[in-house]
C-alpha cells in the first residue's frame, strides 16, 4: 500500500501539553515543515485542478461556471480569502464538489477496519450527541489522510496535532473501565494508519490546566462548562489514555518520542529539533 506516512509527524498529548506551541516553533525556523491545515488546503487545490470528474453544485454562482473554468480560477480566488476563513472555505468546497465523499470512500476501501471499529463502538457505548462528535471528528481525519497521500506534492514534513492517535481520548468512557484500557485502545491502534514519527508531550495536570486558562481564547469549548474538579478528572483520563497508547504502539510501525514539556520551552524545542534532525 502506497503511503506518505514518513512525511507525517503527529503530536499527541492532553490540552495544554504544548502541541501548538512546539509546532509553531518548528514552522518558524524550518522550511522543511508545513502545518496540516496548509497541507490540506494545498491538497484540495491540487485535487480540484487535476480532477476529471469534478462535480459542481447546481446552485448559486457555481451553477453558472463550467468545470474547466472553475478549476482555472480556483487558485486565484483562494488568494483573496482571509487566512482565518480559508480552512472553512476549502472544507465547504471539498464537500460541495464531492471531493470529500470521494476521499472518504478511498480511505474506507484501504482501511475498512477503522469504520467497522467506530460503528461497533458507537452502537454499544455512546449517546446520539457523542455519535455526531465522534463521527465528524474521525471522518475529517480520514479525508485529510487520503488527501495527503493522493494530492499533497511537496517534500515537506506535515506537522499534525489533531490526528488519529491524538483522537484516542474521544473513545475514553467516563469513568474509564479497565477492559477498555486493555482491549479497545489496542484494537484502535491496530486499525488506524500511523505516521512514522509520533511526539508524545507530557506535562503535569496542573500545568496543563494553567496553560489552558492563560490562553487568549481560554479553555477549549468542551471544557468551559466543566467545573474545576471535572476538568482535572477529564485531564487525568486523557493522560492515562495517552500513556496506554505509548505502551501499545508498535515500534516497527512508528517511532515514539516522549518529551517532558515542564522544562523551559526553549530547551524543549532544542531537544525536539535534535530528535527530528
Amino acid at each position: 500500500m502506497e503511503t506518505m506516512s514518513d512525511q507525517i509527524i503527529e503530536f499527541i498529548g492532553p490540552p495544554g501539553s504544548g502541541k501548538t506551541t512546539l509546532i509553531k516553533a518548528l514552522l518558524r525556523k524550518n522550511k522543511n515543515y508545513i502545518h496540516w491545515k496548509d497541507a490540506y488546503i494545498e491538497g484540495v487545490q491540487n485535487a480540484i485542478i487535476e480532477a476529471e470528474d469534478l462535480v459542481l453544485p447546481s446552485f448559486g454562482l457555481l451553477k453558472t461556471l463550467s468545470r474547466g473554468f472553475f478549476q482555472e480560477i480556483y487558485p486565484f480566488i483562494l488568494k483573496f480569502i482571509p487566512q482565518q476563513l480559508k480552512m472553512y472555505t476549502v472544507s465547504c468546497i471539498s464537500e460541495m464538489t464531492g471531493l470529500h465523499t470521494q476521499m472518504l470512500m478511498n480511505y474506507s476501501y484501504k482501511y475498512p477496519d477503522t469504520l467497522r471499529y467506530v460503528i461497533s463502538y458507537l452502537k454499544s457505548k455512546t449517546t446520539k450527541k457523542d455519535h455526531e462528535y465522534i463521527l465528524y471528528s474521525l471522518v475529517q481525519k480520514m479525508v485529510r489522510w487520503e488527501l495527503y497521500n493522493r494530492y499533497y506534492k511537496e517534500e515537506k514534513h506535515i506537522l499534525v496535532d489533531q490526528g488519529f492517535v491524538d483522537s484516542i481520548h474521544i473513545f475514553i468512557p467516563s469513568p474509564p473501565k479497565s477492559n477498555f484500557i486493555k482491549n479497545n485502545i489496542y484494537e484502535y491502534i491496530k486499525i488506524i494508519p500511523l505516521p512514522t514519527q509520533i511526539i508524545y508531550l507530557k506535562a503535569f495536570p496542573k500545568t496543563c490546566i494553567s496553560r489552558m486558562k492563560n490562553r487568549k481564547e481560554g479553555f477549549p469549548d468542551l471544557w468551559k462548562k466543566l467545573g474545576k474538579k471535572q476538568r482535572m478528572r477529564r485531564l487525568q483520563r486523557e493522560i492515562n489514555a495517552y500513556d496506554v497508547v505509548a505502551q501499545k504502539l508498535d515500534s516497527k510501525r512508528t517511532e515514539l518520542i516522549i518529551l517532558n514539556t515542564e522544562e523551559n520551552i526553549e530547551k524543549t524545542i532544542k531537544k525536539l529539533r535534535i530528535y527530528l534532525a
